[in-house]
């Protein structure tokens, strides 16, 4: 039996209204959503070169282990703020379920009126969810209208956040303005069993209209093309999209042994975003991923869009893959000829059933055109999984990107404290069956050029005999690399040893874990805010209650709950939210990162004397925007000396 600060069943059921019901109240069943508020430092976990030292802690969502589990959620900035977008899925426990979609701040007198984590939709008793795809910016939040066996919700759905959210938004209707897809087109919400296959969608804002990108299935039934397809604007045909990569029309790669089909490939869900080029202009670039699941082919590697061998970046526009694109491959040998099917990017599954098109995408891409992704060696034992950072090269003219430079390690497993790699197995003895996990969930990019991830620190395993493993629980860490001193530095820690926050009012909270492995509420892109350095993950809620090992693993876990470790502990899941704050560093003069303070540091500072702007923001030692004296004495005065 569960013990609950508070009545849940009486709690949800006040704000479970009709099916698709909209409107704006805060959702706070434990009576604890934001109150924590807590100040930290960054830990350093590779490289050197300073710290985030005035990071401040948020919880601004707080539920009881029996209510709603949590998708993905995303973060944006307001005000130097974080301000976000989270939903629910399912609910096991409570009667009629709980799946909502919400707006959160950082604490309960952030959003005046309606608390910090208003739901501004509730689903109601049907079988109807909610994904999140992309937050833009401006508020602007687009995401996936799970769907429903019934046919009663299979859409991109559109809403615009204002902040603080304290009146409603428009009742999803039928026909309602904030789809991308026209609801009667064939496939769509009116077609019971919807036979357009969608997953969680990439969306930009350019020249002031909202393009959505998203890639579809539909088992040949014409609804959507099989591909990767970008809507402008709303109320689309999905049959008729702006611009399409058809999956029929990839790019084979040439391999040493036997060529995949066409057939064969699967196209990741891709990401959307303006870039801007060098030559002053803007221009809207989708990036995807694309892998094969060989069958009659024989080809040496599979997984599909879950193990992409390569990334497509290519401009918006009706020619597509005809007219050039720029590709950024696995085994990194600068072509599509692939020496090495081992080294493969991972991502989850596109479309079709299971989990996968819950999932938001695990790669990311910023303005500048910088690419993030996880790649995983299967040809070593352990599997190494690395987080890649890869730079644009751009056309003489700057008006395109033309391909990629080698990529940058930020991190790998069995390095920087990140765990070398998680076992567990599946099925009963004696027919247990080993399986691998990935311990790194998602990688993300800011406009800075900073990359976020979360990575598996600690891993507590039962020995079940014969080579088997059973992975039990974990201590799970959210990384933060900075791209001026080139180093890693750890955020936040939850799960068996998680954070333990102290309330500004009421019990103290240990974090549990932070997902990882592509699961529906793993960090990805949409989880680091474009500025303003805010970041946001899920934590689940423990097993285990009351300091014992109720379900008999061998291990009390820890992670998730409130007045941990005492007889009163209440399990619960939540958001937490971190913004970084200002990084200080430990060798200010070092303006390019080398770990020496020389020549190519005054050079650096005087060559950009009076710049502004992103461009400059690792020569600007001081932080304050501008390449002035106050940066050129920070060189002089280190002169020589190297950092620490």
């Amino acid at each position: 039996m569960n013990r609950k600060l508070l009545n849940v069943a009486i709690a949800t059921g006040a704000i479970v209204a009709a099916a698709g019901t909209a409107f704006a109240v805060d959702y706070d069943p434990t009576g604890q959503a934001g109150r924590y508020q807590v100040a930290r430092v960054s830990a350093l976990a590779g490289g050197s070169g300073g710290s985030f030292q005035s990071m401040v802690v948020y919880v601004p969502v707080i539920l009881d282990e029996d209510d709603g589990q949590f998708n993905s959620p995303a973060v944006q900035d307001i005000g130097g703020f974080p301000f976000g977008a989270w939903t629910t899925f399912s609910s096991a426990a409570t009667s009629p379920p709980v799946r909502v979609v919400g707006a959160f701040g950082w604490t309960d007198a952030s959003n005046p009126g309606s608390g910090s984590n208003d739901v501004f939709l509730s689903e109601g008793p049907t079988g109807a969810s909610n994904s999140i795809g992309t937050l833009l910016a401006d508020g602007t939040l687009v995401y996936r209208a799970n769907f429903s066996t019934a046919g009663s919700q299979n859409n991109l759905e559109v809403r615009s956040l204002t902040w603080p959210q304290t009146t409603p938004g428009a009742s999803i209707t039928n026909n309602s303005p904030n789809r991308v897809f026209d609801r009667f087109a064939p496939g769509i919400d009116n077609t019971p069993g919807g036979t357009a296959q969608l997953g969680t969608p990439g969306a930009a804002r350019f020249n002031g209209t909202l393009f959505t990108g998203v890639a579809g299935f539909s088992a040949a039934t014409g609804a959507i093309p099989d591909g990767v397809n970008v809507y402008a604007g709303l109320d689309n045909n999905p049959a008729a999209p702006l611009a399409s990569w058809l999956q029929s029309a990839v790019v084979l790669p040439t391999l040493p042994g036997p060529a995949p089909a066409v057939t064969e490939a699967r196209q990741t869900q891709p990401g959307m975003q303006v870039v801007n080029l060098p030559n002053g202009s803007q221009a809207l670039y989708t990036i995807f991923g694309v892998g094969f699941s060989p069958s009659a082919s024989g080809a040496p590697y599979s997984s599909g869009a879950a193990r992409p061998v390569y990334f497509i970046v290519d401009e918006v526009t009706p020619g597509n893959f005809s007219d050039g694109f720029a590709f950024i491959e696995a085994d990194n040998n600068g072509s599509l000829d692939f020496t090495d099917p081992d080294f493969r990017f991972v991502d989850h599954q596109a479309t079709g059933g299971g989990t996968g098109p819950f999932v938001t995408r695990q790669f990311d891409m910023n303005s500048k055109g910088q690419v993030v992704a996880l790649r995983e060696n299967r040809g070593v034992a352990p599997r190494v999984f690395d987080v890649l950072l890869f730079n644009p090269v751009f056309s003489t003219a700057g008006d395109r990107i033309t391909g990629y430079s080698a990529p940058t390690v930020i991190a790998s497993t069995g390095q920087n404290g990140i765990v070398d790699e998680l076992q567990s197995v599946t099925g009963t003895a004696p027919n247990q069956t080993p399986i691998f996990l990935t311990p790194i969930s998602g990688v993300a990019i800011d406009e800075a050029g900073r990359v976020a991830f979360v990575g598996v620190t600690e891993k507590f395993e039962q020995d079940l005999g014969g080579g088997l493993v059973r992975l039990q629980n974990s201590t799970n860490s959210v990384f933060v690399w900075e791209p001026c001193t080139q180093s890693l530095h750890t955020v936040l820690k939850g799960g068996q040893n998680g954070d333990i926050l102290t309330a500004l009012a009421g019990p103290s909270l240990q974090l549990g874990v932070f997902p990882v492995d592509q699961a529906s509420d793993g960090f990805n892109g949409a989880a680091f805010s474009d500025v303003g350095g805010h970041l946001v993950v899920t934590f689940r809620n423990n097993s285990d209650e009351g300091g014992a090992d109720r379900d008999n693993d061998g291990l009390i876990d820890r992670g998730g709950s409130l007045n941990p470790g005492q007889p009163n502990d209440v399990s619960v899941r939540g958001i937490a939210v971190v913004t970084l704050g200002d990084f200080t560093r430990s060798c200010p003069g070092d303006a390019n990162g080398d770990g020496v303070v020389n020549f190519s540091d005054l050079n650096a500072v005087l060559s950009n004397f009076g710049a502004t702007g992103s461009a400059i923001v690792c020569l600007d030692t001081n932080g304050d925007g501008v390449i002035n004296f106050a940066d050129l004495n920070a060189v002089l005065s280190a002169f020589g000396q190297s950092c620490p």
